[in-house]
């Protein structure tokens, strides 16, 4: 009996190591894939930039609210 399951053992074990060179190998031959078209000339950067900048503007007044705030109650 010791004899039949070490035998199972080993074409498992074969098989696992085929299959893992088979995937590997499809994934060097795989093509890459097409380039992305570069954007159209004139395209705008400052899309809501306005509304980032206000953003940034009230999370920073924000902050520095909240640790004085926490400052001023520590102590």
């Amino acid at each position: 009996m010791l004899f039949l399951t070490h035998m199972k053992i080993i074409p498992k074990k074969i098989f696992l190591a085929m299959m893992f060179v088979m995937t590997v190998a499809s994934v060097f031959a795989a093509d890459p894939p097409d380039p992305t078209p570069p954007p159209p000339p004139g395209f705008p950067i400052d899309g809501g930039l306005v509304l980032l900048l206000i953003a940034g503007v009230l999370l920073g007044s924000y902050t520095i609210y909240k640790k004085t705030k926490y400052k001023k109650t520590s102590v």
